[in-house]
């Protein structure tokens, strides 16, 4: 409880300066809303503490109390999306979630949990629009991109997501990761030449790694290329003749 008690004032003491500076209002009105506002930030911070101890819907009671008087405040609008969202109240979670986009834009972490809330709620398109939306002010961020592109792949649109794999490498550089996530979706659509290309790609970033070339040489079996898988494992046993894993591979494909 003591603990509790500290980082709540802790909180407290952090943001109501904040409140207080921002009041537009004259000095006798400024008076009596600071005095609301202050009551109102003590329930924001006991609505966090309670969600941090999972207690719900005694947070919600709390974040929709202080959200009465401070619902121009993003971080009381994303709070009350998080809240929301643990209960599995999406419409909820939404427009609250909506609201603190709308309110902090600039703020990456609002349309990311907006993106996670529509995920969950099946709303592929308001998905990927929440992403896009966090890229217009972040557009060099690659955690952004790299959760666009994986949102691509579970929603099946597979070469939407390897446009978004390319800007990524375009930002970071060659990625064996990242080039193996293009080579399964070009795979999985059936475009032969842009598969090999791919695993081309990945041969060519670590080609002493023995554990790399065994995967490639296993990849190119996948395409049925018989010949450049042995053509590859075959460059592995160069490396290291007596290296059993590859032997394996080299004998079972004979």
């Amino acid at each position: 409880d003591n603990c509790c008690a500290m980082i709540r004032s802790v909180l407290f003491l952090i943001i109501f300066p904040a409140l207080i500076w921002t009041n537009p209002a004259g000095a006798q009105d400024s008076t009596i809303q600071t005095g609301d506002e202050a009551e109102a930030m003590r329930s924001y911070v006991d609505g966090l503490m309670h969600f941090e101890n999972e207690e719900y819907q005694q947070a919600l009671d709390d974040l929709m109390f202080a959200h009465l008087k401070l619902s121009d405040h993003a971080g009381v609008s994303f709070a009350l999306a998080d809240a929301y969202l643990a209960t599995g109240d999406l419409t909820n979670a939404s427009y609250y979630g909506k609201i603190a986009a709308q309110e902090e834009p600039e703020n990456k972490w609002y349309h990311l949990k907006l993106a996670q809330i529509y995920r969950q709620a099946g709303r592929n398109d308001a998905t990927i629009d929440a992403y896009k939306t966090a890229l217009n002010y972040h557009p060099d961020d690659t955690d952004i991109l790299f959760q666009l592109a994986e949102s691509y792949v579970s929603f099946g649109e597979l070469l939407e997501a390897n446009t978004v794999y390319d800007r990524i490498m375009k930002r970071r550089g060659a990625d064996f990761s990242i080039h193996l996530r293009k080579f399964r979706n070009f795979n999985a659509l059936q475009m032969r030449d842009s598969a090999l290309a791919e695993l081309q790609e990945m041969r060519e970033i670590d080609p002493g790694n023995l554990t790399t070339l065994r995967a490639i040489s296993q990849y190119y079996l996948e395409l049925n290329e018989t010949e450049l898988a042995l053509e590859i494992l075959n460059e592995a046993k160069e490396r290291n003749a007596r290296d059993p894993q590859t032997l394996l591979l080299l004998a079972e494909i004979y």
